[in-house]
């Protein structure tokens, strides 16, 4: 299981990220079920952490609405709402759309060096949480490349570093995939085109957001089933 059985070291400036991943980890493959209470000492015990770092976990989840927080009762998994998901996922494939469009308008030659080094890590990387820091990585320099301010705020609020690897680890993303379809991006803004770039992003986005809401549906199913 990814959740309470595993255990890891964490280094001090990632132990936030690594606690809060380990809980949507949990979330994600059914461990921790709708419902059931998240108890902060627990989980610090289970990582052998402080209990500042999953306190910080849970309260960044909760704004993400993946934990609800009740007064006087603690945090709790929620039934992730599929409309909200895919209210979210819409408004990422309507902004990454117009980040790649304006990229393949006006990248530069120093925008272009650095999302052609991330693919290069990419090529050569096989571990799945350092593929989805890539992932952000490249879409980090693709909204820097469209130089537009707006864009990159967006892409803080909508958090799409967590939900790029909640769904990652969900639908069970190949390494491969993820590769080729980045790649296939960043030809388009290097060939200044920004019809397909604008295509290419919106239907990226898209295309992880029905796999995600498919898995979701069909575990929401299970759970009713169960009950």
């Amino acid at each position: 299981m990814a959740g309470k059985s595993a255990k890891a070291e964490f280094k001090k400036d990632t132990m936030r990220m690594k606690v809060k991943r380990y809980i949507m980890n949990g979330i994600t493959s059914g461990e921790y079920k709708p419902g059931e209470r998240l108890v902060e000492t627990r989980i610090a015990k289970e990582l052998n952490v402080s209990q500042a770092p999953v306190r910080e976990a849970l309260l960044e989840l909760s704004i993400m609405g993946m934990l609800e927080e009740r007064a006087y009762s603690g945090t709790f998994v929620r039934m992730l709402d599929v409309d909200d998901i895919e209210d979210i996922y819409d408004t990422r494939a309507y902004m990454e759309e117009r980040a790649a469009t304006k990229a393949a308008m006006f990248r530069t030659q120093e925008d272009l060096d650095r999302m052609e080094e991330v693919l290069d890590q990419m090529d050569v990387c096989d571990d799945f949480d350092e593929i989805m820091e890539l992932d952000h990585a490249f879409h980090t320099a693709m909204i820097a490349a469209s130089k537009s301010k707006s864009l990159e705020r967006v892409r803080d609020i909508l958090q799409i570093r967590e939900w790029t690897y909640e769904t990652g680890i969900a639908i069970g993303s190949s390494l491969e995939s993820i590769r080729t379809s980045h790649r296939q991006l960043y030809d388009y803004i290097r060939d200044q085109d920004p019809h397909l770039a604008g295509a290419c992003a919106y239907e990226h986005i898209k295309g992880f957001g029905r796999q995600l809401l498919r898995v979701i549906k069909a575990r929401q199913e299970e759970t009713a089933l169960d009950a």
